[in-house]
């Protein structure tokens, strides 16, 4: 590896090690004869789900807390809202139920991994 390339098949071997069944949540919408229509699509899914850290939430520029917020690693596709299609963020849910909408995610083309951040559904800033 030259200088300043990271080595990221480290990070993918970590993935295929500790993933675990989830399920990706992909809400999707369009116009059927003149009236909004949404959809779920639902797959299955392997993926590491952990807690974020400080430095996840600074990259992702919110002052927010860390509570809620999780890092998401797959070799499945995620994605926040996509506007064109009419799609909100997907949602992954863990197999206990929790469910986490995706706020940020980023293609690691290098070694095929998705890394995200995802935030409690249903979470509005509740502060201890």
């Amino acid at each position: 590896m030259g200088a300043g390339v990271i080595d990221l098949s480290k990070g993918a071997i970590g993935i295929g090690l500790f993933q675990k069944p989830a399920t990706l949540l992909s809400p999707f919408g369009r116009f059927e004869n003149g009236r909004w229509t949404e959809t779920e699509i639902t797959v299955p899914i392997m993926a590491v789900i952990q807690a974020a850290t400080q430095k996840d939430l600074l990259q992702y520029a919110t002052g927010d807390k860390l509570d809620g917020y999780v890092r998401i690693y797959t070799f499945s596709e995620l994605r926040t809202v996509d506007e064109d299609v009419g799609a909100d963020a997907q949602i992954v849910i863990t197999p206990e139920g929790t469910r986490y909408r995706i706020v940020k995610a980023g293609r690691r083309s290098e070694a095929d991994f998705t890394r995200a951040i995802g935030r409690l559904e249903h979470d509005r800033g509740r502060s201890v």
